[in-house]
């Protein structure tokens, strides 16, 4: 876990979010590690991915699986997903982020294949990490806190 900014370049006026990286889980021979970053645009999106992919760790794996939701200038909700040939895993994790009630978040799930097929488990093992660190990093328990607070005030 740690938290790490790198500088890419990109426009002066658009520096690239902070990017918080999880823990990785191992299942038979799999490794799965999260990275979760504050999104308010697309150029956050692509920066936070041109960042990540800067790792050579992370651009080698088998697949960045990257999902993102967020309220832009004008209000309205824009979200998407992108399997990065984990057939179905990006729509999953965009569901997750969904029920997890998060805005403003883009969270891309690293996996590399460790030789043994791992079926229906792999799509529990990318949403269990991907849930994991967007509450260790605190998305989670910041947007709870606010709609408590709001919940009180009613």
């Amino acid at each position: 876990k740690q938290w790490y900014q790198r500088r890419v370049r990109a426009h002066k006026s658009h520096p690239t979010p902070n990017i918080y990286t999880g823990s990785i889980l191992t299942e038979r021979k799999s490794h799965f590690q999260a990275h979760v970053s504050r999104v308010s645009c697309k150029k956050d999106i692509d920066n936070t991915m041109r960042t990540l992919l800067k790792n050579p760790k992370i651009a080698g794996a088998t697949h960045n699986i990257m999902a993102y939701r967020y309220v832009n200038e004008s209000g309205t909700l824009a979200q998407d997903y992108d399997d990065d040939g984990e057939a179905k895993a990006g729509g999953r994790l965009l569901e997750l982020i969904d029920l997890m009630n998060v805005e403003n978040l883009m969270v891309v799930v690293t996996r590399w294949y460790g030789g043994v097929l791992l079926g229906p488990a792999r799509f529990k093992c990318i949403n269990n990490i991907a849930k994991t660190t967007i509450i260790e990093s605190g998305f989670h328990g910041n947007q709870a806190d606010a709609s408590k607070k709001k919940k009180k005030k009613k």
